[in-house]
């Protein structure tokens, strides 16, 4: 027995329905290798206001926790954590000799099955040097190797005109 026009022409609508929602999932898995990039450039750079502009700020429980920092939750606790903790620090003691990479390496990106939130991890070690008295502008500094990971949970998230 042979479809209708009609059974068929639904048939295709259904499989491009579903080509397209595959399409924005694999483009979900490029947008979140973009906004980790991003807050590796940006962290490094010592640009911690901008490292706000990557997190889902208009979420009440948006949160971080860094090992040996501690947890902050909500947009006040990610402010108080990269503007008013480490980018005061950082203005406080200067920036000269003070280096920080932690480039991200080997993605594990799960993205859900509608495609609103995902699930990752990431790898990164890297060379970092700081003030071992961040109160003395005269002491040495602390040069270590780090290496730990970046666990992340995305969200959809409309972006603003002119973000």
């Amino acid at each position: 027995m042979s479809l209708t026009v009609e059974e068929r022409l639904s048939a295709l609508e259904s499989e491009l329905a579903e080509t397209k929602h595959q399409l924005k999932r694999a483009q979900a898995v490029t947008e979140i290798q973009n906004v980790m990039a991003r807050y590796w450039l940006y962290h490094s750079a010592g640009r911690q206001r901008e490292c706000l502009d990557l997190f889902a700020m208009r979420t009440p429980d948006v949160g971080v926790e860094i090992a040996m920092w501690g947890q902050y939750w909500g947009p006040e606790g990610l402010y108080r954590n990269y503007v008013a903790g480490i980018g005061q620090h950082e203005e406080a003691v200067g920036r000269t000799g003070w280096y920080c990479e932690h480039p991200v390496s080997t993605p594990l990106i799960e993205v859900a099955g509608d495609g609103k939130t995902a699930k990752c991890v990431w790898s990164t070690m890297g060379p970092e040097t700081a003030k071992k008295d961040p109160t003395d502008p005269n002491c040495e500094f602390d040069p270590n190797w780090m290496y730990g990971k970046f666990q992340a949970d995305f969200r959809s998230e409309e972006r603003r005109v002119g973000k």
